[in-house]
């Protein structure tokens, strides 16, 4: 996902509502709904949970030109100044692996069920993907 800007939760809300459209919950007509104008009912996507999400690369283009310096870690060779060191690039890659392993272990902080599949992401599934889908069906039968 990329973009120059997100709300708050927007991010939780494209991937829970592609989550239930590639579960086959909903119908990806759902989209048009959620983006029609004339439509007078409010359809919010569902939240997806947030402690699996996080920023994994940021872009500053035109400030790198006018500050003549990197400014995400990065290999590049356009200027020696800025986050492109050797050890910069190497903190900032142990700092990601060790925020990978927070959000699998908060994942599988309740463990597996019989199956094989995340307790937590079942839980969500049932209690909140589901139902926003059974609902959101019938707004969208409403809607077509």
């Amino acid at each position: 996902l990329t973009g120059d800007l997100f709300l708050n939760g927007q991010v939780c809300r494209v991937v829970g509502l592609f989550l239930a459209i590639v579960r086959n919950l909903i119908d990806p007509d759902i989209v048009d709904c959620l983006f029609d104008e004339t439509y007078p009912h409010l359809v919010p996507a569902p939240p997806a949970p947030a402690f699996g999400m996080y920023a994994n690369d940021a872009a500053y283009m035109s400030w790198e030109g006018k500050c003549k310096a990197i400014l995400t870690p990065r290999p590049a060779h356009r200027y020696s100044e800025g986050f492109n060191a050797p050890h910069i690039l190497e903190a900032a890659t142990e700092w990601e692996g060790q925020y990978q392993e927070t959000i699998a272990k908060a994942w599988m902080k309740e463990g597996l069920d019989e199956d094989g599949k995340l307790v937590s992401g079942s839980r969500w599934i049932q209690t909140v993907l589901e139902p926003w889908a059974t609902k959101a069906n019938e707004q969208l039968k409403e809607y077509r």
